[in-house]
């Protein structure tokens, strides 16, 4: 009978030192992933504030100057066209 008290006690030491080690292994598995999650967290924080100091700034059209005169009057029509879908959606609304 005290053997099967021993093999009984040996065997739950080594459940407990196998829960032990699978219970080390998942917290350093949950430590790395709390790392990763930290470190995207901060990229995309970094972006959002990339894009609030974007979004403060005016944006300028970038104009481009033609150098003939068939590409001044193209860009006469253009600015007319854009001119009137303006006056439309302003009117729809």
């Amino acid at each position: 009978m005290s053997d099967d008290v021993l093999n009984n006690a040996e065997e739950v030491v080594e459940t407990v030192e196998v829960e032990e080690q699978v219970s080390e292994e998942t917290t350093e598995e949950l430590v790395e992933n709390e790392e990763i999650l930290d470190e995207e967290v901060e990229a995309l924080e970094e972006g959002k504030h990339e894009d609030e100091e974007e979004e403060h700034e005016p944006k300028k059209e970038t104009v481009q100057t033609p150098k003939t005169k068939a590409g001044v009057i193209q860009a006469a029509v253009e600015m007319l066209k854009k001119a009137k879908k303006r006056r439309r959606t302003k009117n729809v609304c």
